[in-house]
């Protein structure tokens, strides 16, 4: 063999190995990327859940600030008071 064909399959096999080398450092951003992508999906479904409780909770605050029969049923439903003529049952499960 002469040392011009030798020197070609050493750069072959160098071209070969810095190849395989890229590949590899590009596949692992992916993949970090496609992580970083679903953590983001993740995310971004968790803000929308949060907002919703968000507006669910400043709807009822403004009810309590605003709604008199709103304030009445929840006074009654979480403290269980009733008014002077009404009687409460509790029955036990």
């Amino acid at each position: 063999m002469s040392i011009g064909r030798i020197i070609l399959i050493l750069y072959v096999i160098l071209l070969a190995a810095v190849c395989v080398a890229c590949g590899t450092v590009v596949w692992q951003n992916h993949r970090a990327y496609v992580v970083q992508q679903e953590r983001e999906e993740v995310a971004r479904a968790e803000l929308a859940r949060m907002e919703q409780r968000l507006a669910e909770s400043e709807d009822r605050l403004a009810r309590l600030h605003n709604d008199p029969e709103f304030i009445e049923r929840e006074i009654r439903k979480h403290l269980r008071y009733a008014r002077p003529d009404e009687a409460i049952f509790r029955f036990e499960d």
